[in-house]
């Protein structure tokens, strides 16, 4: 009898070993894949950030050329141009919370 219960308790240590250095693997992984996530997310904001201003430097240009030639006045050279720096500055990267995007 004592020797059944030395080798459960054995086997049982064991097991939960076993399973303690699982989960403590499994967790590691994930904070390394959180990280990466994170690192990823920074450069694509990055990107996205520097396509805007391309975007808004190029549609600032094409109206200060219109203005230049003549099809469009001064005013509405200033007019278009604050239009465009609405427009891209709406443009958001990740509109989520930090609670929304980890829940």
């Amino acid at each position: 009898m004592q020797e059944a219960l030395i080798a459960v308790v054995g086997f049982s240590s064991t097991i939960i070993g076993m399973l303690g250095g699982a989960i403590y693997w499994i967790s590691r992984r994930f904070v390394a894949l959180e990280y990466g996530l994170n690192e990823m997310s920074g450069r694509v904001a990055g990107a996205i950030e520097g396509l805007k201003n391309a975007v808004l430097a190029i549609r600032t240009s094409l109206v200060e050329y219109l203005g230049l030639k003549g099809p469009v006045e001064e005013s509405e050279v200033r007019y278009l141009i604050s239009q465009a720096m609405r427009i891209v500055s709406m443009v958001k990267v990740n509109p989520l919370t930090e609670g929304e995007f980890h829940s």
